[in-house]
């Protein structure tokens, strides 16, 4: 009850702030990447996890251990598949088609199997960086870590940062969806620029501090670490 009173709260706040756009948001809105709706269904998703798998007592410490390290090495696998596939595409060869095919429903594959650790590896995380910030005493309640520790591997929103032309300061923000087109983050940049009279740019971000927190998908258990207790504090 308490968690849909603060999704339901969060979301009215969420309305009142869309009344209010800044120019990155007016120039990016058909791309708007909405907090709201994200947290809403992952958070459940990840609550509902936690309760299947506390009834079936079937995770223990050793098995997401596991899962945390095969989730890492098919990241890197991943990334060596997307590599492969972005140089057999610059070169535009005839014949190319059918090993992009190839490598792409491998790469599908490698995805499907990834997901299927990714529960168990949010929790050798979780677990993780709790245990430390209990040591530090940190955002300790009692037991408890206030707020719980809570992460979700997926791919972040994209941020559009502006600066005024005369000088280099961060301006207004936007978040845009992880899987906006090339052309249409050029379009949003140059509408900026020539519209606005701002310097944009679209970049990537490595987390955000939703609930779950959003920590992109890595082969480095390390800028894991990093980024979920980063987005924590």
């Amino acid at each position: 009850m308490k968690i849909a009173l603060a999704i339901i709260l969060v979301a009215v706040l969420q309305v009142d702030d869309n009344l209010k756009f800044n120019q990155a948001e007016q120039a990016s809105a058909a791309y708007r990447f909405s907090i709201v709706g994200w947290e809403a269904g992952n958070l459940l998703d990840k609550w509902v996890y936690r309760f299947v798998e506390l009834l079936a007592s079937r995770t223990n410490k050793a098995t997401r251990h596991k899962a945390l390290y095969e989730y890492l090495d098919l990241s890197h696998q991943i990334q060596n598949q997307r590599d492969e596939i972005n140089v057999l595409a610059s070169r535009r060869s005839k014949g190319q088609s059918s090993s992009i095919t190839a490598l792409e429903i491998e790469l599908s594959k490698l995805k499907s199997r990834r997901e299927s650790r990714r529960n168990e590896a949010e929790e050798m995380v979780e677990a993780t960086v709790s245990a430390v910030l209990s040591e530090l005493g940190l955002g300790s309640f009692g037991p408890f870590d206030y707020p719980p520790v809570d992460i979700r591997f997926d791919n972040p929103p994209k941020l559009v940062v502006t600066s005024p032309r005369t000088s280099i300061s961060r301006s207004d923000e936007a978040l845009v969806v992880p899987g906006i087109p090339i052309g249409k983050r050029e379009s949003i940049e140059n509408n900026l620029f020539y519209e606005a009279g701002l310097s944009a740019i679209v970049t990537e971000i490595g987390g955000i501090a939703t609930y779950p927190a959003i920590i992109a998908p890595s082969s480095s258990l390390q800028d894991i670490l990093r980024t979920t207790a980063h987005e924590w504090i």
